[in-house]
């Protein structure tokens, strides 16, 4: 507070009895100084103050010693302070220190420093575990003692490049102490420390990684045969394209692999609308399940269509994107020979049913026949009721007939098994054929030579012959051409037949140039009463009779036909082996 203000208050002070010592700065000529003040109040007779004994001292230079005490006092303070942060400060760094040399000597890691001239300064301890030396004895070691495939000329390549990109990472080996070698990954550094260069590096043991690799490429080339020597045909497919395909699958669409990649799977439809439709129900599937497995029929490029067992799996239902991997089996002659089957089986069911029926009804006709033999020898033959029993007769021998066929096609007829020339067969049986054909078609044969026999009986191939040729001129209503072949086929059909005989096959073919039919008619040609021609116009039992006939002779018979295209009946027979 300003000075007569001190004076006062420190003089009321006095006044009132109380001693007082303060200290002042008060301005004088020269400049400031500092007093020391004292009041000592002097009572009177009555105990009141009647005087003050007042006394100053000059004590500037005592409170400018204090003043430096306390700078002193102040700056030693902070001295003290800033030795015991720099102290910290040591600890710290030597405690980081050999935290870091802890952590490079104990890391998975070895770690070298080498030189220009390629001479070790420092390893960890790593180093020594991976290469089985003391530190020490690496110290004296240059890095062409460590990497058997270094020499000094690649050294210096390699400083050269490290000093100019700074950086390098490379693969090599190492050899240990006891001459085994390991590979190994560097990552090397330049470096320049204490004015000198030095190529800093960790070098990693990748023995492990070696051998993964080598793992993975033995399962991937596994994988590649599995794979190329599939007899599925797979394929990887996004977005409905074909991404990759192993060579079976370009082996049944009759596509080299560069094209096949790339392409879309409508290529394997015959219509839009096929590929729509497949593709929607599939691909719902596929989410819902992660599997579709159909049987489709597929085309393919100047080939026909094939049945396939198509198998898809997705790779994440989740995420369609990823794509699906697909498994094609032909099954086309699988269905041909389920198909086969189950022919032969519906014909079996029915030539039992057909022969028991023929045989019940031919021991009826036999009674019919002969009680009416009976009844017409005692008849005046001028009569009508002897007329009226011959129409008996003559309908009785027409049914009879009827179950003569009936018995043929369930083979329970008999027969006379010998060895035929089935050629000569068909010589002998053309006079009838012209006979039978008629002036409007033209009669063809072609019959090897030297034919190899087989067992049928003669009246029954003769009788094939007929059937076949009178349902081609059913066939052929304006005329047409009728081809008969025989011929020796060495090739075994087994996968298409697999219940006929081994072996060789005679075969004999009957084709026409008639009206053709579609598969409906051909998966029911062989049925009893079956017929396409008008009511009146035939049994329907011609080709179940053929069928039968063959049958019993262990043999085979294929149809080939399509409408406006003609038909073409293939029958091959076992070949009698010769001595």
């Amino acid at each position: 507070m300003p000075f007569d203000q001190q004076f006062r208050t420190h003089f009321e002070r006095a006044l009132a009895g109380e001693p007082v010592r303060y200290e002042i700065q008060v301005e004088r000529p020269g400049g400031a100084r500092w007093m020391q003040m004292e009041y000592t109040p002097l009572p009177g007779a009555d105990g009141t103050v009647h005087a003050i004994a007042a006394q100053g001292t000059d004590i500037t230079e005592r409170v400018e010693r204090e003043q430096r005490l306390k700078e002193l006092n102040r700056e030693l303070d902070q001295a003290r302070r800033a030795a015991l942060n720099i102290m910290e400060d040591a600890i710290e760094a030597r405690w980081r220190l050999e935290l870091t040399q802890f952590a490079v000597d104990h890391s998975a890691d070895a770690i070298f420093w080498l030189r220009e001239d390629g001479s070790i300064a420092y390893v960890n301890d790593s180093a020594c575990r991976q290469l089985g030396y003391a530190k020490d004895e690496l110290s004296g070691m240059s890095v062409l003692d460590v990497d058997p495939g270094l020499t000094a000329e690649y050294w210096a390549e390699h400083w050269q490049r490290l000093r100019t990109t700074g950086a390098v990472v490379l693969e090599s080996s190492h050899r240990r102490k006891d001459g085994s070698t390991y590979p190994v990954e560097v990552h090397a550094d330049h470096v320049e420390f204490g004015g000198h260069e030095y190529s800093f590096a960790f070098v990693h043991d990748i023995s492990a990684r070696k051998q993964a690799q080598q793992e993975i490429r033995n399962l991937t080339h596994i994988q590649s045969l599995i794979l190329d020597n599939s007899t599925l045909g797979i394929a990887l497919v996004r977005h409905r394209v074909f991404e990759w395909a192993n060579p079976r699958l370009c082996e049944m669409l009759s596509l080299p692999m560069d094209v096949l990649c790339g392409t879309s799977t409508r290529l394997l439809y015959p219509a839009e609308e096929a590929f729509e439709f497949i593709g929607k129900e599939a691909y719902a599937e596929l989410g819902r399940s992660q599997r579709f497995d159909h049987d489709i029929q597929l085309q393919r490029l100047n080939k026909p269509p094939f049945w396939c067992r198509l198998i898809g799996t997705a790779l994440d239902p989740g995420l369609p994107d990823e794509g699906s991997i697909w498994m094609f089996e032909d099954i086309t002659e699988k269905r041909a020979r389920e198909e086969e089957f189950q022919q032969t089986g519906k014909m079996e069911a029915i030539g039992q049913l057909a022969g028991g029926i023929a045989h019940d009804f031919n021991n009826i006709l036999q009674g019919i026949m002969g009680f009416g033999e009976i009844l017409k020898m005692g008849m005046d033959p001028e009569t009508v009721a002897h007329a009226n029993t011959c129409e008996i007769l003559k309908a009785a021998q027409r049914a009879a007939g009827l179950t003569r066929q009936l018995l043929a096609f369930s083979r329970k007829q008999p027969v006379q098994m010998e060895e035929l020339d089935l050629a000569e067969v068909v010589r002998d049986s053309l006079a009838l054929l012209n006979v039978l054909m008629g002036e409007k078609y033209e009669v063809s044969v072609n019959l090897e030579d030297a034919l190899p026999p087989v067992r049928a009986d003669y009246g029954q191939i003769t009788q094939v012959i007929m059937n076949l040729a009178l349902n081609a001129r059913d066939a052929m209503p304006n005329g047409g051409r009728l081809m008969v072949d025989a011929f020796l086929c060495a090739q075994d059909d087994a996968a298409l037949h697999p219940n006929h005989l081994p072996g060789p096959r005679v075969c004999l073919s009957i084709a026409d140039t008639g009206m053709g039919m579609d598969e409906a008619v051909k998966q029911r040609l062989f049925e009893p009463f079956f017929t396409t021609k008008e009511v009146g116009s035939g049994t329907g039992l011609g080709l179940s009779v053929v069928y039968g006939i063959v049958k019993q002779a262990h043999g085979t018979i294929d149809v080939e036909s399509a409408p406006g295209k003609g038909s073409r009946f293939c029958l091959c027979f076992p070949a009698v082996a010769r001595p």
